[in-house]
C-alpha cells in the first residue's frame, strides 16, 4: 500500500509505503466486502504549500507495478490509484 502526499504540480511531499495491515492480515485472508483498518502517518514538511492531496493505492511488491482497483461489477478504475481528497493545513 502507499500513501502519498502531492501539491497542485504534482510534486511530492510526503509518503509511506508499507505491507498492508505492517504484514500481520494478508491480504489473502480478506473478506469481499470486508473493511480493514490500515493506519498511515505522514509527516508534512514546514515548508510545504497549505493544500495538498492524498494519493491512495496498491503495488506488486516484485515489481513495484502498482494494481488496478475494479468496482463491484469488475470494471477497472481508469488510474491505479485514487486521489482521495484534498486537505488544507495549518501549523
Amino acid at each position: 500500500v502507499f500513501v502519498h502526499l502531492y501539491d497542485g504540480e504534482e510534486r511530492l511531499w510526503s509518503q509511506q509505503d508499507n505491507v498492508p495491515v505492517n504484514g500481520t492480515y494478508p491480504i489473502t485472508e480478506w473478506a469481499i466486502d470486508e473493511m480493514v483498518v490500515d493506519e498511515y502517518l505522514l509527516r508534512i514538511p514546514d515548508h510545504a504549500p497549505a493544500h495538498l492531496f492524498v494519493q491512495v493505492g496498491m503495488y506488486d511488491l516484485q515489481t513495484h507495478e502498482r494494481l488496478r482497483a475494479v468496482d463491484a461489477c469488475g470494471k477497472g478504475f481508469p488510474e491505479p490509484e485514487f486521489r482521495t481528497l484534498k486537505i488544507e493545513y495549518r501549523v
